[in-house]
């Protein structure tokens, strides 16, 4: 996206990402006070930069959670561009092929002008969405990672000289390590997490790098019995290196991204037809546009749709949508084939029609009933300490205090402190409180005077999300 828009906007233009220097950011922040530069490109942060006279802000793919940023300083935005328009009369535009439930919920609430676009931009046809029952392909014998679907249409479009892409939801070799003797599964020691077996032979948490040797042994059992299972990028790697030994190919996920330049080097290779098979994570689900990708294939969906938050439905539906679109952006027709062991779900047959608001008119009825946003707010109050028992006492005294405070009102659901469901991250252990209410000024109020009076027990730490996106 930089070349475009530089090639657009030349030396009016302005960068403003993590990778940049605290110099080059400093450079743009001079540039855009003075006025030298007035057009910025960049993530969530740039909401922020000086630019001057500003008159039009422009949320590309506004139904990305990344969009809300859950370190301090708190802050979401779409919320604060929407804050913008209303204060400043400043144009905000959200754009996306599968918008938020929330942006949803606002177009049909009359709060958003809704201008859809009836077809793709070179007016072709979108894929076409095959599901394939891998229940079917178990019975028939295929242990394969492939379908005999998907490998016969992969040997084809790669035969005819067009390019793949294959989705994988994690990264990583195998999910965890499990020994099939006593059942244990290996654990990061910092978190509540099991480990991923990568195929450097080591085990690594995703939470806080914790990483050990790959053990020989079951360290509870000594038994011998000890293997990885799941399904990650580096593993569909493996197997496609077997599967389809002469075919150029890349992996893309943060494992490779994490070295300067690996991106775009990458993404290069395809643009340049240097390889013809791209197998990566979220991260080549959204934005590429590669006129000779014919066929996308997702892997393993049913971690996604299954994960057992109340926005997973939703999250895995636009995920989807978008991996579709990847192929078919030219001349040539696109396919796209979806693996599952569950095709008759319902997430699955709106996929197959791109019924975006189909979908979302259903998911929007189901989260009014079950009183989740964008029906009612979600607060999450989190307890965290390397002290277990300082953790929970917090969480304990503030949902004594929280109870007092809110006492007057009505119009809330106020559930008693659990552990978290991820108990433990980098040392920390973690309890929490959930929240359902409207949201009315009155209670807005008394929790804004909790907070500033309320002071945690020594050593641990309490953090607020409103609107919380993933309560896992």
């Amino acid at each position: 996206m930089e070349k475009q828009f530089f090639d657009r906007f030349g030396d009016l233009l302005a960068l403003h990402h993590s990778k940049l220097t605290n110099k080059e950011k400093y450079n743009n922040w001079l540039d855009l006070v003075s006025g030298k530069k007035r057009v910025v490109l960049g993530a969530r942060s740039a909401i922020f930069t000086p630019v001057q006279n500003l008159s039009l802000v422009i949320v590309d793919e506004e139904g990305e959670s990344s969009y809300k940023q859950d370190t301090s300083p708190l802050y979401d935005t779409r919320v604060l561009c929407e804050y913008l328009q209303n204060s400043r009369g400043i144009k905000v535009v959200f754009g996306s092929a599968t918008p938020s439930l929330r942006s949803f919920y606002k177009i049909h609430d009359q709060q958003f002008a809704y201008h859809p676009m009836k077809v793709r931009f070179n007016k072709k046809t979108l894929p076409e969405f095959h599901v394939v029952n891998l229940k079917s392909e178990f019975h028939n014998k295929n242990k394969s990672i492939f379908s005999k679907e998907l490998h016969a249409k992969m040997s084809k479009e790669l035969a005819l000289g067009n390019q793949v892409i294959l989705f994988v939801s994690r990264r990583g070799h195998s999910s965890f390590v499990m020994c099939r003797s006593c059942s244990e599964v290996l654990e990061c020691k910092n978190c509540d997490v099991s480990l991923t077996y990568h195929d450097s032979k080591r085990l690594h948490c995703h939470y806080c790098d914790y990483q050990i040797v790959m053990p020989q042994v079951c360290p509870t059992c000594q038994s011998t019995a000890i293997k990885y299972f799941g399904l990650g990028t580096q593993k569909v790697e493996e197997f496609f290196k077997k599967e389809f030994p002469h075919i150029k190919y890349a992996r893309l996920d943060t494992d490779v991204t994490r070295y300067k330049g690996a991106l775009e080097s990458v993404l290069k290779d395809m643009g340049d037809k240097k390889i013809q098979v791209l197998i990566g994570t979220q991260m080549i689900a959204k934005g590429l546009d590669f006129e000779d990708v014919t066929l996308t294939a997702i892997l393993n969906p049913d971690s996604m749709v299954k994960m057992g938050d109340y926005s997973a439905r939703e999250k895995a539906f636009s995920l989807f949508i978008q991996i579709a679109g990847r192929a078919g952006r030219s001349e040539k027709a696109g396919n796209v084939i979806l693996q599952t062991y569950t095709p008759e779900n319902e997430v699955y047959k709106y996929c197959k029609q791109y019924e975006v608001d189909d979908f979302m008119s259903a998911e929007l009825l189901s989260r009014k009933e079950l009183q989740f946003p964008p029906f009612y707010h979600l607060i999450q109050f989190l307890s965290s300490s390397e002290d277990v028992k300082i953790a929970e006492q917090n969480i304990e005294k503030f949902y004594l205090e929280l109870q007092n405070s809110l006492k007057d009102n009505v119009d809330y659901i106020l559930y008693p402190p659990q552990s978290s469901p991820l108990e433990k991250i980098d040392r920390r252990y973690r309890f929490r409180i959930v929240l359902k209410t409207q949201l009315d000024s009155l209670i807005w109020k008394n929790i804004f005077d909790l907070i500033k009076r309320y002071r945690s027990k020594n050593k641990s730490r309490l953090k607020i999300i409103v609107d919380a996106e993933n309560l896992l």
